[in-house]
């Protein structure tokens, strides 16, 4: 196999791979929860430390609640407009009803959640080095990719990853998503120095990495 061709492999796998981290991204989220809730248990010996990130937790979720709802909300309306149209005119009239209940996202960050985005950066700022500020950051960076500003998902991850402690699996998580979005800026250079943690790491994440960087890197 020529250089050429094994550049393409390591391309196409890097590439493969991304796209399975972005489909499974709530899967990723959840497992982390459980992993970093049941850690916690043991983690921590102080009883009030234990109650304040039970309570961090507790106030992420009535945050992501709401996001969750509107995202729901929004991606069945995108659904039923791009489904086929029913050749039963009944039926097509019954969808058109519904669609009138369904509200489309505009496209606008500041219109589609006004209230979740200023409450998870709120938050952000009030439970720094929290292992419930990785999964906050992490959903937040995941609302500002969705409108095309992945350079500021990068900016909300990189400073809860300055006050982190634990080298954990959200913090590899949290590092290779940093890396991920400043790739999608076109900022190479920083993307590089967050993949660069992980690859040399000896987390499930590190091999992946190591692709990365070498694509980038080329």
């Amino acid at each position: 196999m020529s250089q050429s061709n094994n550049q393409m492999d390591i391309l196409e796998f890097a590439t493969a791979a991304t796209k399975w981290i972005e489909s499974n991204f709530k899967i990723i989220l959840g497992l982390c929860v459980v992993a970093l809730v049941g850690g916690s248990v043991f983690a921590f010996t102080n009883a009030q430390a234990k109650q304040a990130e039970k309570q961090a937790f507790d106030e992420l979720y009535e945050i992501t609640k709401i996001y969750d709802k509107k995202k729901a909300e929004y991606d069945e309306a995108e659904e039923k407009e791009k489904a086929p149209k029913p050749k039963d005119k009944k039926q097509e009239q019954a969808e058109k009803d519904q669609m009138k209940d369904l509200k489309k996202a505009t496209g606008k960050i500041d219109v589609d959640y006004p209230e979740v985005v200023p409450k998870l950066e709120q938050y952000l700022q009030s439970h720094q080095g929290m292992n419930a500020a990785g999964e906050a950051a992490l959903v937040l960076s995941e609302i500002y990719d969705t409108y095309k500003m992945p350079d500021k998902g990068a900016e909300a991850l990189s400073g809860v990853l300055k006050s982190w402690g634990e080298k954990n699996v959200l913090y590899f998580v949290m590092q290779m998503r940093v890396g991920d979005l400043y790739a999608s800026s076109s900022d190479c250079e920083k993307a590089v120095s967050y993949w660069q943690v992980v690859a040399d790491s000896k987390s499930f994440f590190a091999r992946q990495a190591q692709l990365k960087l070498g694509v980038c890197l080329q």
